[in-house]
């Protein structure tokens, strides 16, 4: 897997919980589309603070499992259900076990993984014929804010995404899984999209505000920003204002493997 731009891990619980507070109302729709229920087996990749997991786990219980993974399972390893298992694994280098899983579920994560393709063709190598998979992921591109005190955050924003092009990942990902998806096989594709607008100094922007600081010191490290542009921005973000910023478009893509 390439660099995980977005910061050290141990700094990554609050915002994961902010970030799922915004997208988990509408992954769960999507979950409950495609029929989650008891007696299903399935993983969750990338599982982050575990929010997705703890319902997958609620959803199959009793006779159902869930597999939940990341390359950082120190969250995900503090939830409580019997009827799950934690697993460090990479998706890109280690395919899951073939043919196994009802549902597999991943969010923000094959953005980050160079090797994007593999990994998703290790997702659909693990699903059983029949089964499901919902690939949530991307575009960067509706990033826009009003103004007048948006500029400092805007420059901060593009050079998040430079960051992210340095670190080979893909900040427009959402828009290419569904032709992926049909070009390995998968049938019944859908894709919907997704996004919210963040007023400054609310709840929803102290997501942002988060992402700054933790990859903004790595981002001066690399010559690409200043002390006081990182500061300009944390403070835009926070400071109440009638100034609203997009989020990113988070496109959903439910499909089924044949049968």
């Amino acid at each position: 897997m390439g660099e995980y731009v977005l910061g050290e891990f141990e700094r990554e619980r609050e915002r994961l919980q902010r970030i799922g507070a915004i997208h988990d109302p509408v992954t769960f729709r999507h979950l409950d589309a495609l029929g989650v229920r008891d007696g299903w087996v399935c993983a969750e990749i990338g599982g982050g603070a575990g929010a997705v997991a703890r319902w997958l786990c609620e959803r199959t219980a009793p006779s159902g499992r869930v597999l939940a993974t990341d390359l950082d399972t120190r969250f995900l390893e503090q939830l409580a259900a019997v009827n799950l298992e934690v697993r460090r694994h990479d998706i890109a280098d280690e395919p899951l076990d073939a043919e196994v899983f009802d549902l597999i579920h991943t969010r923000l994560v094959l953005m980050h993984v160079p090797a994007r393709a593999r990994a998703l063709e290790h997702i659909v190598a693990g699903l059983k014929p029949g089964g499901r998979l919902l690939i949530e992921e991307p575009d960067f591109s509706s990033m826009q804010s009003s103004h007048p005190h948006s500029p400092p955050v805007e420059r901060m924003m593009g050079r998040v995404l430079e960051a992210f092009d340095r670190a080979a990942a893909d900040w427009g990902y959402g828009l290419k899984v569904p032709v992926a998806l049909e070009a390995l096989g998968i049938e019944e594709v859908v894709a919907e999209g997704e996004l919210s607008v963040m007023p400054f100094g609310s709840e929803q922007a102290e997501a942002l505000a988060l992402l700054f600081e933790n990859v903004g010191p790595r981002l001066i490290a690399a010559g690409l920003l200043s002390d006081g542009e990182l500061d300009d921005a944390i403070e835009a973000v926070r400071t109440p204002a009638p100034t609203v910023m997009c989020s990113p478009l988070v496109i959903s893509t439910r499909g089924r493997k044949p049968t």
